[in-house]
């Protein structure tokens, strides 16, 4: 048994060193590691337990590197291992088949940054740890995990991986390739990326679109089209005129401005189409809150796609924090359900003038995904 094959090991090597002992005691084991009993690895663990702080380093990664392929190794053995210098830990880190998510959420909530490096190049990585490996890691991280294909994201890590990238070419080269990319994540890099590669992404997303959708898609590019001089000069009463000729609108012709990143004529258009004041909407468009965002979007009929693209385009052009289309479309959201628990309530900011009629949207309007593909 392996109980008394160690003991005897150990008694003929008192003189030993424990380094030496703990190298010697792996090799005669851990070979056979993955066919022994519960009790046999037991056993072995304690050895572990009792060497291991006196070993010196290369002989720790001798066992790191033996019991990496073992799965059935006690918990806070896997701990120590993982946690060691990257050198010990980074086998385990790579190769152990153990982890359940439970160590896996741990160590990627208390690892230093070199370990998670290695941590992220797993390829069985569940979405709350990748979550976690994002949130936590360098750039270098970012670019292991947007590099890693073998790994499903979720959107909240895609989210933080795009926000990420619009500061790193690497990790949005890296997204490009992923499949787990949604229409509405090539919509968010749209406007933080070169010329290239945003032809690539409406690319991307053009082949994601469901028939319905490439048609109105279609309708957009047509729209832009159609409207000629109109769309090019800078007269909101005549742009008006010919969108309602078309039968647009006003969150169709709003994503051409937005894709043309015309944010004066965007403010333009909608005190227009909203008989407010110039200078107030000119305010709300460029310094708003996202409250007043939202107030301008119901008043208006804009779309909560339309409405967050508007967030991130301004962003953009102000160099504005990047979470700003979220802040909005969550305080637009949080609007329409108070409106909606409160029917008769009116809006005394705006209720000044009452607005122009605004034509509805075409049924069967793109989603967020597909506004920002539009005037290609």
């Amino acid at each position: 048994m392996m109980k008394y094959a160690v003991v005897e090991m150990t008694s003929d090597n008192l003189q030993e060193s424990r380094s030496t002992l703990l190298r010697k005691v792996t090799d005669q084991v851990a070979s056979s590691l993955p066919r022994r009993s519960e009790a046999d690895i037991r056993i072995f663990s304690e050895i572990i337990r009792l060497l291991y702080p006196l070993s010196p380093l290369e002989d720790r990664a001798h066992v790191a590197e033996l019991v990496s392929a073992c799965g059935t190794l006690p918990e806070w053995l896997v701990l120590q291992l993982a946690q060691d210098q990257p050198v010990v830990a980074n086998p385990i880190l790579t190769g152990y088949r153990g982890f359940r998510e439970p160590v896996l959420l741990k160590l990627s909530m208390s690892l230093p940054d070199p370990h998670l490096q290695v941590l992220a190049r797993r390829p069985d990585l569940t979405q709350p740890v990748s979550e976690q490996l994002v949130g936590r890691g360098s750039i270098a991280v970012h670019r292991i995990i947007a590099e890693n294909l073998q790994i499903q994201l979720s959107q909240k890590a895609l989210s933080l991986l795009i926000r990420r990238a619009m500061k790193d070419a690497r990790t949005c080269d890296a997204l490009l390739l992923r499949k787990d990319l949604t229409p509405s994540n090539y919509k968010q890099m749209l406007p933080y990326v070169d010329t290239n590669t945003r032809h690539k992404l409406r690319k991307l997303i053009e082949e994601s679109l469901s028939p319905e959708q490439r048609e109105h898609l279609q309708y957009l590019r047509s729209l832009r089209r159609n409207l000629g001089a109109a769309y090019t000069q800078k007269n909101s009463m005549g742009l008006w005129a010919a969108c309602q000729k078309e039968g647009a609108n006003l969150n169709d012709i709003l994503t051409l401005l937005l894709q043309d990143e015309r944010l004066e004529d965007v403010a333009r258009l909608l005190a227009h189409v909203s008989g407010q004041r110039e200078p107030k909407i000119r305010d709300i468009v460029f310094n708003g809150e996202p409250e007043d965002g939202a107030r301008l979007a119901m008043l208006t009929g804009l779309n909560a796609d339309t409405l967050a693209f508007l967030a991130t385009v301004r962003s953009k052009k102000l160099k504005l924090p990047s979470g700003e289309a979220a802040e909005w479309r969550r305080s637009f959201a949080a609007l329409q359900a108070d409106v909606e628990a409160t029917p008769v309530r009116r809006n005394s900011e705006f209720a000044a003038k009452r607005p122009k009629r605004v034509r509805p949207e075409k049924k069967g309007s793109l989603n967020r995904k597909l506004t920002l593909a539009a005037g290609f």
